[in-house]
């Protein structure tokens, strides 16, 4: 039975690779200017020799890999969290982990602006650390319920967000206006070396992802019977608390307060994935990832000359998504 469900799971990963990377090649050819697979085959062998060079490298790749890279961050950091608080709703927009990290992006676009535009990471990782740290301090006192936890951490989001509000009318109007489409949500003026930075994360989280791992099983059980099966149930806490900070403060320093994508990913992947947790993970970052490819070519090419934000139509799914699993989710 275990080698059945290994084998579906390894192929529904495989297919789930390989619509990642054909959803990719069409984002790449969709636009105001079509590029056709011939011509996509060209610049792939020689892109010297491509007319779409330009269109390609500047316009659509650095937002397309940026896409996929923070999609896939927030997807796993929306698993990870929902197994720190056993809570099949928890996701960092929901729980205040973004609002916390768009605090720290609001407040450095508003006020601190004037250093170089590389720290805007430091400034979200440390809004986003408070924000859960102020969280899992109400989950040490034991008797809070995973639903309790969760109202708590709605209503820090809702208090975060009304800070950062505070903030943009407290501003000038240019740091306003800049704050507000960052906080949108959009892939748009993406380049190479935003998704090499989130990659340097990821990269840097690695080794605790591969010391989470094998826990990952035991930890979805009560904190009393893993303990028992020998768990160091807070360090695995912990732990998971870090990766998901640090992944969700680096995914959205550059594609802004996108939400929903660690709420619907982990769900996707739970459905599909019925084996290891670590392909779980693995299909998590995918369908995250390939929910930003999507709702970014929908901004792009539904409402030409005009581009919507990705954000948007994250949120435009989320939102209903979020509702159905309020009404049918038998945990809460």
């Amino acid at each position: 039975m275990n080698a059945t469900i290994n084998k579906r799971d390894s192929i529904r990963l495989i297919f789930a690779v390989i619509s990642l990377i054909l959803l990719s090649l069409l984002s790449l050819m969709l636009g105001s200017t079509f590029i056709t697979p011939e011509s996509l085959f060209t610049y792939i062998m020689n892109p010297m020799e491509s007319a779409d060079q330009f269109t390609i490298e500047v316009l659509r790749l650095p937002r397309i890999l940026l896409a996929i890279v923070a999609g896939a961050s927030l997807g796993v950091s929306g698993l990870l969290l929902q197994n720190v608080l056993k809570n099949p709703i928890a996701s960092p927009d929901i729980i205040g982990v973004t609002g916390g990290a768009t605090f720290g992006a609001v407040a450095f676009i508003a006020f601190v602006s004037g250093i170089s535009i590389h720290f805007l990471p430091v400034f979200t990782l440390i809004g986003s650390a408070l924000a859960m740290i102020i969280l899992m301090s109400f989950q040490t006192r034991g008797n809070i319920q995973p639903t309790t936890l969760i109202i708590i951490g709605i209503a820090l989001q809702t208090l975060l967000m009304a800070l950062v509000h505070g903030m943009l009318v407290m501003t000038n109007q240019l740091s306003a206006s800049k704050a507000y489409t960052w906080i949108v949500g959009s892939l748009s003026g993406a380049t190479f070396t935003d998704s090499l930075i989130i990659c340097a994360f990821i990269l840097l989280m690695l080794p605790l992802l591969f010391i989470i791992i094998p826990r990952l099983n035991i930890a979805t059980m009560t904190d009393d019977v893993a303990t028992g099966l020998g768990l160091n149930v807070n360090q695995t806490k912990q732990l998971e608390m870090i990766v998901t900070t640090v992944l969700t403060a680096a995914a959205i320093s550059f594609v802004g307060n996108i939400g929903f994508v660690g709420l619907i990913a982990p769900h996707i992947a739970k459905t599909l994935i019925k084996g290891s947790y670590f392909k779980k993970l693995l299909m998590s970052a995918l369908v995250g990832a390939a929910s930003l490819v999507i709702a970014d070519l929908i901004g792009r090419v539904a409402f030409l000359p005009k581009e919507v934000p990705a954000g948007v139509f994250i949120a435009a799914f989320g939102a209903p998504f979020f509702i159905y699993l309020l009404l049918t989710v038998k945990k809460l």
